[in-house]
């Protein structure tokens, strides 16, 4: 989640906190329960007018924090608080009685338990002309959140110290000269308002390191509440024990400083403890993201060898398709081939017949005419060879001796292998012959060379 998803439920709330406490001030000035009106029986009472600019920051801001702001009357609200703040500090300032704090309950603002009549502080003024122009800020065109967030600071500031002032019992912490002191609800009011102020710029400033998920955001939400808490407890306590005669100043004064030497100790410790076991974290998620980067390096060099090899094996199926294709074109000349030129030898060999048959024994033209009927004979074995490569050959059953047949297809066989391949024979003298198609054996045969 964002900076803005975390703090702006908070900025809200704090708008509609201080528009509540402006509403319940009033409230108690129109009943004149004293309580409303202030926190504690005997303090200052909260002034109507400081209630209803806290009512107009109260609206601002809630409307300024919304997931979707409307800046219009966020901005007319803002505007009537630097306006009413500015003429009490004139009034201030230069003397003059305008009367601004005196708009609401003229009467009883001038008859106080106190004597005192009730009227703006002059560090309340102030106060209001920073926060309305921290609001004015935020709500403007083009936003200056920086500059909101520097003034909401110095507000919480003024307040804090506001509020030192009455734990401690130093009025000049809340008190200017002889004007009317800041009331303490006031205070408490003032410093909740710029909180949500800063929570509304949670993009810009010290927002992003308070509310980030590093080791410094967490260090800086640890120790920053306890570097204010701390002293101004252990401070509160000692000056208690001494206006009581527990113990004496000096005493006090050093338990003062002991007791914070041991809590910062302590918070150090502990900073520093959860900062080591976040580190340890880290080192643990480094190594496994390192583990899990290594382990897919090897699955993707597996992978790549794996697809290497896929291809190399398409590649090698390519060929051997793309060769087989070339054979069996070869396959189909040579078979139209060998069935033309086997009708030529049909032709030669009958005719050589005729001849032999038409002549004497003992004819001298006998041997030349047989030798030309047994290289028919031969030409039509290579015809039959060609027709079984080409698997065109007409089966016909007959008894065969197989040395013989591999013997007349090795120079067949030579040629279509190629010269980088060697082929031998190991013809066994004692084969029996076998009853079937020379043409089938033939195609075996031509079947078992090419493939192997």
């Amino acid at each position: 989640m964002s900076a803005a998803g975390r703090c702006g439920p908070f900025a809200g709330a704090a708008g509609a906190a201080a528009a509540s406490v402006g509403v319940s001030v009033l409230v108690g000035w129109w009943s004149g329960v004293g309580v409303l009106k202030s926190l504690f029986p005997g303090l200052v009472a909260m002034n109507p007018v400081t209630a209803v600019c806290f009512v107009l920051t109260g609206l601002a801001l809630r409307r300024l924090a919304a997931p979707e702001p409307r800046t219009g009357l966020a901005r007319a609200c803002a505007g009537a608080v630097v306006v009413l703040a500015c003429l009490r500090l004139a009034g201030c300032l230069f003397g003059w009685d305008l009367g601004v704090d005196r708009l609401l309950f003229t009467a009883a603002l001038d008859a106080g338990p106190s004597g005192i009549p009730n009227r703006m502080a002059p560090n309340t003024a102030a106060n209001f002309l920073l926060l309305g122009s921290a609001l004015l800020l935020l709500g403007a065109r083009f936003r200056r959140d920086l500059w909101a967030q520097a003034l909401a600071v110095l507000v919480a500031g003024v307040s804090f110290l506001a509020l030192l002032g009455y734990a401690y019992g130093a009025k000049q912490l809340y008190r200017l000269a002889l004007f009317m002191p800041m009331a303490v609800n006031t205070a408490v009011t003032f410093f909740v308002t710029a909180a949500g102020v800063v929570c509304a710029t949670a993009e810009v400033g010290v927002m992003p390191l308070l509310t980030g998920d590093s080791a410094a955001g967490h260090a800086a939400r640890r120790l920053l509440p306890m570097s204010v808490v701390v002293p101004t407890l252990c401070g509160w306590l000692t000056l208690r024990g001494a206006a009581a005669g527990l113990f004496s100043t000096e005493f006090g004064t050093s338990l003062l400083v002991t007791a914070i030497i041991v809590v910062f100790l302590t918070v150090i410790y502990w900073n520093a403890e959860t900062l080591h076991g976040m580190e340890l974290a880290k080192d643990e998620a480094n190594a496994a993201l390192k583990h899990a980067h290594d382990d897919l390096e090897v699955r993707v060099q597996d992978r790549t060898a794996d697809l290497r090899r896929e291809m190399g094996e398409k590649s090698r199926l390519q060929s051997q398709l793309v060769q087989s294709q070339k054979m069996e074109a070869v396959g189909r000349l040579a078979g139209g081939v060998a069935h033309d030129f086997n009708n030529i030898l049909t032709a030669i060999g009958g005719y050589c017949g005729f001849l032999l048959d038409g002549l004497r024994p003992g004819d001298p033209r006998h041997d030349d005419l047989d030798e030309i009927r047994k290289a028919g004979d031969r030409a039509a074995a290579l015809t039959r060879q060609l027709l079984a490569f080409s698997r065109r050959q007409v089966l016909a059953s007959q008894v065969l001796d197989l040395n013989a047949l591999i013997a007349d297809m090795e120079r067949m066989l030579g040629r279509i292998i190629g010269e980088d391949v060697e082929l031998k024979t190991a013809l066994a003298p004692s084969l029996g012959r076998i009853q079937g198609d020379q043409g089938q054996v033939e195609q075996v045969l031509l079947n078992l060379v090419i493939n192997a």
